[in-house]
């Protein structure tokens, strides 16, 4: 069975560049552009591993994954989180 990943992120280069990665890598995958989608994603899609933004529109981050941690019946999926400031280390 196929392994999914849920990509959680508000920006569309990286759910683009995330998923076409996951795909070339032989996983499935689902899309959510912020946490209240995030966390009916969840529901529908039981996925394997969550990677998540943590700054975002609509409950970001850790919201997220704190609303997704507090349903009892759900199969704990494994997520990973990314953030940056955009900003050039160098200045």
């Amino acid at each position: 069975m196929t392994k999914k990943i849920l990509i959680i992120d508000d920006d569309p280069d990286i759910v683009s560049y995330l998923d076409a990665t996951f795909k070339d890598a032989g996983y499935a995958t689902a899309v959510a552009y912020h946490g209240e989608e995030a966390l009916q994603k969840v529901k529908t899609e039981k996925p394997d591993l969550i990677t998540l933004d943590m700054e975002m529109p609509v409950k970001g981050g850790p919201c997220s994954l704190w609303g997704c941690e507090r349903k009892k019946k759900r199969k704990r999926s494994r997520s990973s989180s990314s953030a940056g400031s955009g900003r050039d280390p160098q200045r």
